[in-house]
């Protein structure tokens, strides 16, 4: 995904990122954090991107806690 996101971005010009707390499991804002991180190391203004996020909840497999 990272790969995929890297690509997108500096090949069709898009600049409109969407994610949220739940997309793969947080796995989704991670990714995209990353790639993000290795956009602006390499030229682009994090004013030249859209990122659009949503609330969501923490499920009990990823908190760590007993059901």
């Amino acid at each position: 995904m990272f790969n995929a996101i890297i690509e997108t971005v500096q090949s069709n010009g898009v600049n409109v990122i969407d994610t949220a707390l739940n997309f793969r499991s947080q796995k989704s804002e991670r990714v995209i954090g990353a790639a993000l991180r290795y956009l602006i190391e390499h030229g682009y203004q994090r004013e030249e991107l859209f990122i659009a996020s949503k609330g969501g909840y923490f499920t009990v497999k990823y908190m760590n806690i007993s059901a």
